[in-house]
């Protein structure tokens, strides 16, 4: 089944292009090798909220270990179905099939160099949501995730980080954004690691 092509919104990618610039990648780019940037968009819709996400090829290769698209995207696929989910108080809201032979991840066909993925979850009690996305975060240490949180047209910006897996929705009113410190702070922590890295190399 043919899907739109996904492009990150421009505020996710002026927020991305801030991110790398504050991370020193252009300076080093052996780092910017080990640290993978993905995207994902997060609509909530009454019961459902239906998740979005894109990964560089490039990514993708490592974590997968193939050059063969069709395998790639099926094992990638799986993965992302094991590392991200939604939950609702107390309660896990299941990912459901989407029929048409698609099952319960659904390739997208999307702009070149990304794979594109969607997951419908379904929420019992769509009340105290959390969204929780792990992906990438064991396999590639370092990577960032940017996400666009849209609720009933009101969305928000916010990071994924190893540190930072999960975020939990406010009860009414409009999703919360990450701050520019957390920007900064990735930033900050990276030049702190080169430092330490560069400093064990010359002792």
């Amino acid at each position: 089944m043919t899907r739109p092509v996904m492009r990150p919104p421009l505020l996710i990618k002026c927020a991305g292009l801030l991110a790398l610039c504050a991370l020193g990648l252009w300076a080093h780019p052996a780092a910017a090798q080990s640290r993978g940037v993905s995207y994902s968009n997060w609509s909530l819709s009454g019961d459902t909220v239906i998740l979005r996400f894109l990964v560089p090829v490039s990514d993708a290769k490592r974590l997968v270990g193939s050059d063969i698209a069709v395998e790639t995207q099926g094992k990638l696929g799986d993965y992302l179905l094991d590392h991200v989910s939604v939950h609702a108080g107390d309660a896990d809201c299941p990912a459901i099939d989407q029929g048409f032979d698609l099952g319960r991840v659904d390739p997208l066909s999307v702009r070149a160099g990304m794979y594109g993925f969607e997951i419908f979850f379904r929420c019992a009690s769509p009340k105290q949501l959390v969204l929780r996305n792990a992906a990438l975060f064991d396999r590639l240490p370092g990577s960032v995730n940017f996400a666009r949180i849209d609720i009933d047209g009101r969305f928000a910006q916010q990071l994924f980080t190893a540190g930072h897996e999960r975020v939990r929705l406010p009860l009414s009113g409009p999703p919360p954004s990450a701050g520019i410190g957390r920007y900064v702070g990735l930033g900050v922590r990276h030049i702190l690691r080169s430092e330490e890295r560069r400093g064990g190399k010359g002792s």
